[in-house]
């Protein structure tokens, strides 16, 4: 009996071999899977799939053998701790909220468009929307700027505290009842310069305040009980302008947490979410995106692999009307454009014509 129906599979270790079964409905003694060599990097224990069925031998109750096409792996939805919009693993997000529990300062290291920034101004949220501050590490240039400076006002020098500065004062000021007060966020602080570094070491350890000389008299700057610090940092070299090595004595201050790319059980349903394109567009997107980021680790990719933003960007195309494999050329591989990247954009080119994903793209 030929026929052209939809139905799913999943594949179980049977007797140490990977056998396939209908999720529902009848089971036949035998299935046999027409273009299982096509998918065979993708057949594991656990693996789901769409299937077209093509022909069933015997009653439709009980089949003897159902022959079946493979369509496409069904993706399962993996659930984000801080929402559909971003990306974090669960036992990661678990280890950070114990160790802001405990009053410990955070280190966010991790490549290019991983989500560190807007990490931390979702854990603001997530604790209840706590005061939150935002300071710019690049523009740290001395051991001075991040707290103040001295000023010119009617012939005299006078000292303005910085933002940050107030910020720590104002929480100073409020209750204290336990718990997080305030999240101070210093992007990029693998940008300031080397002679800003200093005065950290003792604001981010057990004693949490140092003394600066201004042109007003000294000024203590304390970080009250309940305040956290949260340092977003790029690796060394992929591209970063600027890019130093945290001080080692500063690094032993940091609870660290290395943020990847978001999984793949995560990604196609937020491409799916964000753009409605279906899922094998959006699948066909990430897969490329994922070999170009395990390339890139391999090969020191001066730009790292492809973000997030650059998965959407494609997808974006795709809901707009353009083919797959130009949305893909165009916001993910041409990424790779100019200087020495020009050269990362070939072998991309290469390893992506190799696994034949240019060509599967358009399919």
């Amino acid at each position: 009996m030929s026929v052209h129906k939809n139905r799913e599979i999943v594949f179980e270790t049977v007797e140490d071999e990977l056998t396939p079964r209908f999720v529902r409905g009848a089971q036949p003694r035998q299935i046999v899977i027409r273009n299982r060599a096509e998918f065979a990097d993708k057949i594991v224990d656990g693996a789901h799939f769409s299937v077209r069925v093509t022909n069933i031998e015997g009653s439709s109750r009980r089949p003897r053998r159902i022959t079946i096409d493979i369509v496409r792996e069904v993706i399962p939805v993996l659930e984000s701790p801080l929402g559909n919009a971003f990306w974090i693993d669960p036992i990661d997000f678990a280890l950070i909220r114990a160790h802001i529990a405990d009053g410990q300062h955070i280190w966010l290291v991790g490549p290019r468009g991983t989500g560190k920034t807007t990490l931390v101004a979702l854990l603001a949220k997530h604790f209840d929307d706590v005061p939150y501050v935002k300071v710019d590490g690049a523009a740290i240039i001395n051991a001075r700027s991040a707290f103040g400076s001295d000023s010119a006002r009617n012939a005299s020098s006078v000292f303005r505290k910085s933002e940050m500065v107030e910020f720590l004062e104002k929480i100073a000021g409020t209750e204290d009842n336990g718990g997080l007060r305030g999240i101070v966020h210093v992007d990029e602080f693998c940008r300031m310069n080397s002679s800003g570094e200093g005065p950290w070491h003792p604001l981010l350890d057990h004693t949490g305040a140092f003394d600066m000389q201004t042109s007003d008299g000294t000024l203590r700057v304390e970080v009250p009980r309940g305040v956290i610090f949260v340092l977003p940092d790029n690796e060394q070299g992929g591209g970063h302008v600027g890019v130093m090595t945290m001080d080692i004595a500063l690094q032993d201050r940091l609870a660290r947490f290395e943020l990847g790319y978001p999984k793949r059980e995560w990604e196609v349903p937020w491409l799916m979410r964000e753009t409605e394109i279906n899922e094998r567009d959006a699948d066909a997107i990430v897969e490329v995106a994922n070999q170009i980021r395990r390339l890139a680790t391999t090969q020191g990719f001066e730009k790292g692999g492809p973000s997030p933003r650059r998965t959407r960007m494609a997808a974006r195309l795709v809901m707009h009307g353009s083919s797959r494999e130009i949305a893909i050329e165009h916001a993910i591989v041409n990424f790779y454009s100019g200087g020495r990247s020009g050269s990362d954009r070939e072998m991309v080119r290469t390893h992506l014509q190799s696994k034949k994903l240019l060509q599967e793209v358009v399919r």
